[in-house]
């Protein structure tokens, strides 16, 4: 057991206990976490999302979590031709979806995973990354007409409804609205850095300690409503002090991080 800080609403800070190498296991089956995001966490053009995996199974269709947009929605799936595919709705792409992929990471092991994707123009590809390092996209299905931007809700390990659930651990799940990471930043965060290091536009953020009845949104206080999932054990990540948070205007680096700073953090690195 060790401290945590954490935000607890836009802006707050407080400090609990915690243990902070716990994350949460989907079963495959049934088991998910629905939110309902607020205003300010929807509409969003450009996009950062990214989170810590462990899979089970990379079978097709299972899928890390899904925004709703109508009839298409915002998803990063497996798909056995495409592999792990990045999908976003446009009015006129074939089936209503764009659609890009990358090789499917390995299952029985931890990644980390980040996509940013800007969707103000039909030119411009999702830039994928696995363990900090950009992977080679593939076209799937070209964007076209308008992009669709999400609504409220936010199933994270499920489609929303029906299925296609993820099989394996999840943590740190995160999403910058407005905004696409750095590489500098992408690199910090699969070196074990929380999301918190990174607040600018950082607009949904739930660590999945697996020690939470709600797993909640830590940004705006939004609570989870979860089915099935246990807690299992996960990376150690570190996190900024309170202090260290009221002092961030602006990304902090991971080049800047030195031993004697990382004793002030909360955690050990991975």
């Amino acid at each position: 057991m060790e401290n945590i800080k954490t935000y607890s609403g836009k802006g707050k800070i407080t400090v609990g206990r915690g243990l902070i190498n716990i994350a949460r296991d989907f079963d495959g089956t049934d088991d998910k976490i629905v939110y309902t995001l607020a205003t300010g966490q929807t509409g969003f053009t450009i996009v950062t999302v990214a989170w810590w995996e462990y899979l089970d199974s990379n079978a097709a269709y299972r899928r890390a979590f899904h925004l709703d947009a109508g009839t298409q929605d915002w998803r990063l799936e497996f798909d056995d031709s495409w592999g792990y595919a990045w999908i976003v709705p446009w009015t006129t792409a074939p089936s209503g979806r764009a659609a890009w992929g990358i090789t499917k990471p390995t299952t029985g092991s931890w990644h980390h995973i980040c996509v940013t994707y800007d969707g103000s123009l039909t030119t411009n590809a999702p830039i994928m990354y696995v363990n900090g390092a950009s992977q080679s996209v593939t076209l799937r299905s070209a964007p076209g007409g308008s992009l669709v931007t999400p609504s409220t809700s936010l199933w994270i390990s499920s489609e929303n409804g029906t299925g296609q659930y993820f099989d394996g651990r999840l943590a740190e799940y995160a999403i910058w609205s407005g905004r696409a990471l750095s590489l500098g930043e992408v690199e910090g965060l699969a070196d074990g850095f929380s999301p918190l290091f990174y607040p600018n536009n950082l607009e949904f953020y739930t660590p999945l300690l697996g020690r939470r009845t709600d797993e909640a949104d830590l940004m705006y206080g939004t609570a989870g409503t979860l089915t099935g999932t246990s807690a299992i054990a996960h990376p150690r990540i570190i996190y900024p002090s309170p202090g260290m948070i009221r002092r961030f205007t602006t990304a902090v680096a991971p080049s800047a991080v030195t031993a004697a700073t990382r004793r002030m953090f909360v955690g050990v690195g991975i």
